[in-house]
């Protein structure tokens, strides 16, 4: 009997203890479950509020395109009324042009007749002018070198030549200009329609061999003259360091060009 009284007694007292344990859990479920409670409705309300600023972002964005869309519709409106103007203007123009140019054929056809007269005087002076190149000497020298060498040097020309020409017994031929003599020294010349640097070198050769074709002159001493209807004014500054005497068109029919003072080289 008494075993049993202790067994329930037992019993009573695990009862008493289970219902406090779980009334001690209740409490701490229900406190968890309050702080659970409290936590969502902290979240679901950061979400409502993040939701709301998005939907301004949005909302905003949405005007923006708007804005921007009406802007790009008056631009193409604009671009559109502009390249209708420009089609307008290009369209005259064009009729404009092909009105000018049915005016102008008869213009054309009066400027090519006029252009076919130009071509032909044109060649006619060329001709003219050619046929004056090859006589130049005649033209130029013959009448002032005697004159030049007397009033520049003093000297009276006694033997006087153009196109003097000479032929070896070898067969080898050497023409020269002109050739006039006065005492003791020979002005040798060759007359070019264009004076240029490289004219210097050659007839410095042709000067070295003058004597060998002449040798009527081998104790004369020899000037070298240069000529031309016009020398530069760089080419002439060469040439006048290579000792030549040179001569153009100036206020005479043919003068020194030479700075004042200069001294011929001689050969």
């Amino acid at each position: 009997m008494l075993e049993t009284e202790e067994r329930v007694s037992l019993l009573e007292r695990l009862l008493a203890e289970f219902v406090e344990l779980s009334k001690s859990a209740v409490e701490e479920i229900k406190t968890v479950q309050s702080q659970t409670e409290l936590e969502i409705r902290q979240l679901s309300k950061k979400m409502d509020e993040r939701h709301a600023h998005t939907m301004i972002e949005i909302n905003q964005l949405g005007k923006e395109m708007d804005e921007r869309h009406v802007h790009a519709m008056i631009e193409i409106n604009q671009l559109g009324r502009r390249l209708e103007d420009s089609d307008e203007r290009l369209g005259k123009r064009i009729d404009e042009v092909v009105h000018e140019m049915k005016e102008s054929n008869s213009e054309m056809r009066e400027f090519s007749r006029e252009m076919k007269e130009s071509n032909r005087k044109l060649n006619s002076t060329i001709g003219e002018i050619s046929r004056k190149q090859g006589t130049m000497v005649e033209d130029l020298i013959h009448p002032s070198l005697p004159r030049i060498i007397e009033e520049r040097f003093g000297l009276h020309v006694t033997d006087f030549a153009i196109r003097r020409k000479m032929e070896l017994a070898d067969g080898s031929i050497k023409e020269y200009d002109a050739v006039a003599r006065s005492g003791q020294y020979v002005f040798v010349n060759s007359t070019k329609s264009t004076l240029r640097d490289t004219d210097a070198g050659k007839f410095e050769q042709d000067l070295g061999v003058f004597r060998l074709y002449f040798p009527e002159y081998a104790e004369c001493k020899l000037i070298g003259v240069l000529a031309s209807l016009h020398v530069d004014k760089g080419i002439l500054t060469y040439l006048e360091r290579q000792g030549f005497l040179v001569l153009a068109v100036g206020d005479a029919l043919m003068e020194i060009m030479n700075s004042h003072g200069f001294k011929p080289k001689e050969w």
